[in-house]
């Protein structure tokens, strides 16, 4: 019998894997001819085992839920700003340091 992370036998309903940020996940209540799991995601109809199951946190509060979630890709998508803004002046930096000269006595290898 296929049990939460808290122990508690599956029920239908939400799930999420593995942690707070885990993907969300709807356990139709069934089960296929291998006692596999079937659950639903945003790319459809997914199969797992014990083991994997074993994982999932119930999902209590959607509504609390989807607020989280809201706020970690709107995060995310600041994170993934930033990082292009800081690969740019990485760049600059390293065409002014290649630009410049280098001093006669230089310990730079050619």
């Amino acid at each position: 019998m296929h049990k939460d992370k808290e122990g508690k036998p599956l029920a239908e309903g939400f799930y999420r894997e593995h942690s707070l940020f885990g993907l969300p996940l709807y356990f139709i209540g069934k089960y296929d001819s291998s006692e596999n799991a079937i659950a639903e995601d945003h790319k459809g109809l997914l199969r797992h085992s014990e083991t994997e199951t074993s994982e999932w946190l119930s999902v209590d509060d959607v509504g609390s839920s989807l607020r989280v979630y809201t706020r970690f890709r709107e995060e995310i998508g600041r994170n993934l700003q930033w990082m292009a803004e800081k690969q740019s002046q990485l760049e600059q930096i390293t065409k002014k340091l290649k630009e410049e000269p280098k001093p006669a006595s230089s310990r730079y290898l050619e």
